[in-house]
């Protein structure tokens, strides 16, 4: 199994590999929000008094804004540090040794990380490449069986950037299976499925502060449930999982909503000028994004090396080179001066390995 670790590397090692000051290295391989946080965040931050006192356990204050942005009542309400952590307890809650998830290649690599954890089995339903990686939705319904309990769908899907439609969701919650779908990039598309909550039980919502609201480094995530799920999930839940100072940057930025979805707004501009940008570039084929990443399949040359001379111009980017995505990088969407900087490099990068 693929570390998903070993796919980033820290600011400073990249600075010291290449010669570049650390100001210069423009990192647009993990998905963050290049516009930061709310300026509200920093002010509450700021005025932090009670850094020794541990953060309410009940999550009460978190638990209501985190509800009315997210359309729900508080007792559906479960935040997390980080939505990685609420993968993981999810997969606690629900896989045991033999049992199995389905999972839908390419996609968000810790699904199966965690269901492994737990001694499941991954059942691994490929994507329809030549439908811009859409969900094989009757494969998944045919690979279901007495042992499946969880079928994970990441919508819009990281790292390919498309959209499942709902019909097709619903048709998986139509099998009573629990669904988990990941919203963590849905700000960016629009499209929720939480409206279902009301209908399927078991329906699972995921979301992330990360990135609409720029707290990656804080490690805020939440999940939306039934509230009879959402009341076992919280019996797995660390005390003080979120910490004070994520709680405190979480609470300020859904008091400022307005301001960070413009930012949004402006990522999305973005988007789609870098995605206009790289289908003038030979090498790539890229595929539309409803997410802050543009993914392109890479011909005539590794992706990996490609990945290593753009590095060489100080520009971060990922790469994937797996079974289900077998030459690719990713390109996460950055102010428009990033983009200019990531063209140029592919460009020189293109340059040096004779593809232009």
């Amino acid at each position: 199994m693929p570390d998903p670790v070993a796919a980033f590397s820290a600011v400073e090692a990249v600075a010291a590999r290449q010669g570049l000051p650390p100001e210069h290295i423009i990192k647009l391989d993990a998905n963050e929000n290049p516009y930061g946080p709310s300026p509200k965040v920093q002010a509450a931050m700021a005025a932090g008094q009670a850094w020794h006192l541990y953060p309410d356990i009940t999550h009460q204050a978190l638990n209501r804004a985190l509800a009315a942005y997210a359309g729900v009542s508080p007792e559906q309400v479960v935040a997390t540090s980080g939505c990685d952590e609420l993968i993981a307890m999810l997969a606690q809650l629900l896989i045991g040794p033999g049992d199995e998830a389905i999972d839908n290649a390419p996609t968000f690599a810790i699904y199966s990380l965690v269901v492994h954890v737990q001694g499941g089995h991954m059942v691994v339903v490929p994507r329809l490449r030549e439908q811009h990686y859409a969900l094989d939705t009757p494969a998944i319904l045919r690979a279901l069986s007495e042992r499946t309990r969880l079928i994970f769908v990441c919508n819009p899907n990281n790292p390919t950037g498309g959209l499942t439609p709902q019909r097709d969701i619903e048709a998986l919650l139509e099998t009573g299976i629990v669904v988990a779908v990941d919203e963590t990039y849905h700000e960016f598309a629009g499209v929720t499925m939480a409206p279902l909550l009301q209908r399927y039980e078991n329906l699972v919502v995921m979301r992330s502060m990360s990135k609409w609201s720029g707290l990656a480094g804080l490690r805020v995530g939440y999940g939306l449930f039934h509230p009879d799920l959402a009341r076992q999930m919280r019996k797995l839940r660390m005390p003080f999982n979120v910490n004070l100072a994520g709680y405190i940057a979480a609470l300020a930025s859904l008091d400022d909503v307005a301001y960070l979805h413009a930012n949004v707004a402006k990522m999305i501009a973005e988007r789609e000028r870098l995605l206009q940008l790289l289908q003038g570039i030979p090498f790539l084929h890229c595929y539309p994004s409803h997410a802050n990443f543009v993914l392109c399949d890479v011909t005539g040359v590794p992706a990996g090396r490609l990945r290593d001379e753009m590095e060489k111009e100080g520009v971060l980017v990922r790469v994937y080179q797996s079974m289900y995505l077998p030459n690719a990088i990713r390109i996460s969407v950055g102010k428009p001066q990033h983009t200019e900087a990531a063209i140029a490099a592919l460009h020189t990068a293109g340059q040096r390995l004779k593809l232009l």
